[in-house]
């Protein structure tokens, strides 16, 4: 289930991750936090697919635990986020990265306004809290 939609259960299999998600599962645990290191590693056995049935791009994760150790991480959501951009560089959004029992599980998109899929790279803005 999703984070995003408790009550939502996709019906996509689960794939390898898309290049897009790669890459900003990589910026978003590129930040210093505990468990981000343990996260990255993570990234390689991750699988995913959709995460929620609003049409937005959030997917949830899971990955492989004889592939990469749990992340020590103790908060949900995880501290590495990101605004999501507009052109004109104006706040329309974030990204929230998820972990449950220490390993990856949802990488969820928010915006002020329609659903929206996961943004380009160039439209992120990493921060921690």
């Amino acid at each position: 289930m999703s984070v995003h939609d408790q009550s939502w259960e996709p019906e996509d299999p689960w794939r390898a991750v898309l290049p897009l998600e790669r890459a900003l599962l990589q910026l978003l645990t590129a930040q210093e936090f505990v468990g981000a290191e343990a996260l990255r590693a993570q990234i390689d056995s991750a699988e995913s697919r959709q995460g929620c049935g609003c049409g937005c791009g959030t997917v949830n994760l899971r990955c492989d635990p004889d592939r990469a150790p749990a992340a020590p991480v103790e908060t949900q959501p995880v501290k590495g986020e990101a605004h999501v951009v507009n052109t004109k560089g104006e706040i329309v959004g974030g990204l929230i990265l998820f972990a449950r029992h220490g390993y990856l599980s949802c990488l969820e998109i928010y915006t002020y306004g329609d659903p929206a899929p996961l943004p380009d790279l160039e439209y992120v803005r990493p921060f921690t809290r």
